[in-house]
């Protein structure tokens, strides 16, 4: 009894999105099968997972397009620096120097008063050689300009890659993070849990938030809701306990066409104690203050 191991509630969250190791799983149905309380908070647990994926359109990517992003990435990162590459490419465009001279066609002997004609360039004919050797100089100092052109264009197109490939390792890392804020706001266990409704629709409406005030984190699903002009918008408000507080402003939604709708957020003032939480119909973008109708209200 002295090594029972006790389990918290992000193993709880775990245990509910089955990504414990198959040892740990066990170990958790076993204590699972001792404790009332723990059950009762894997059952709130997965309630509220179970509501937070109703609200979400979950858009996997391609098997094979994440490979490919994968094998790519690690390619760059065994890429030359650009500063490199762009010294190089500079050393490899920069001017060709002279390589050929103008052959004289006259010599001059010294040590003589006159100057006589060199029999060596008599000839009037010119042999292959001598037709085509003045051209190769031309066709290298072309073929290098391609090649120095390729290399710019392949420059660029490595250049947009990696600009695709950041962006797309950003999109992930927010998905990430997103995700841990949302999991840490439905374990804690100073989160506060909020049911809104609105019973004159059939079937009613109706809405769930999680609020951790000592983060500002919030997250809301909302079902059945009723569609609206495009012009407007649902707001969420947090009524502060106490006398004298003012709604803050908790973030716009519309719903999709199945009637649901979920906020998350994370910028709400900290340490804020909420007693109640609202909605309204305002104009698209928002309100600083709600109007009036309060279309759903809970507590």
């Amino acid at each position: 009894m002295g090594n029972r191991r006790e389990f918290t509630s992000d193993d709880l969250a775990l245990y509910a999105m089955q990504l414990l190791e198959p040892e740990e799983m066990r170990a958790v149905e076993a204590f699972l099968a001792t404790s009332a309380e723990a059950r009762e908070e894997l059952a709130r647990t997965s309630g509220d997972l179970a509501a937070f994926a109703l609200s979400a359109e979950a858009h996997e990517p391609p098997a094979a397009a994440r490979q490919r992003l994968l094998k790519q990435v690690a390619r760059e990162k065994k890429a030359v620096p650009f500063a490199a590459f762009d010294s190089n490419v500079d050393r490899q465009t920069a001017a060709p120097t002279q390589i050929f001279r103008s052959l004289e066609s006259d010599s001059f002997e010294t040590g003589r008063g006159s100057f006589e004609r060199d029999e060596r360039f008599e000839d009037p004919k010119r042999g292959v050689f001598g037709l085509v050797f003045p051209w190769v100089g031309w066709g290298a100092a072309a073929a290098l300009a391609l090649f120095s052109l390729s290399i710019y264009k392949e420059r660029d197109s490595l250049r947009e890659k990696v600009g695709t490939q950041a962006a797309a390792l950003s999109t992930a890392s927010e998905s990430t993070e997103r995700a841990q804020l949302v999991l840490d706001t439905i374990v804690s266990a100073s989160t506060q849990r909020f049911t809104l409704t609105k019973t004159d629709v059939k079937p009613p409406s109706t809405g769930r938030v999680l609020y951790l005030a000592a983060r500002g984190s919030l997250v809301f699903q909302g079902s059945n809701l009723d569609p609206l002009p495009a012009e407007k918008t649902y707001e969420l408000w947090l009524i502060p306990s106490g006398e004298g507080g003012q709604p803050i402003p908790a973030g716009t939604f519309k719903p999709d066409q199945r009637g649901y709708a979920s906020v998350i957020l994370s910028d709400l003032p900290k340490g804020i104690v909420a007693s109640k939480f609202g909605v309204t119909i305002e104009e698209d973008g928002g309100a600083q203050t709600p109007t009036i109708p309060i279309v759903m209200i809970g507590q």
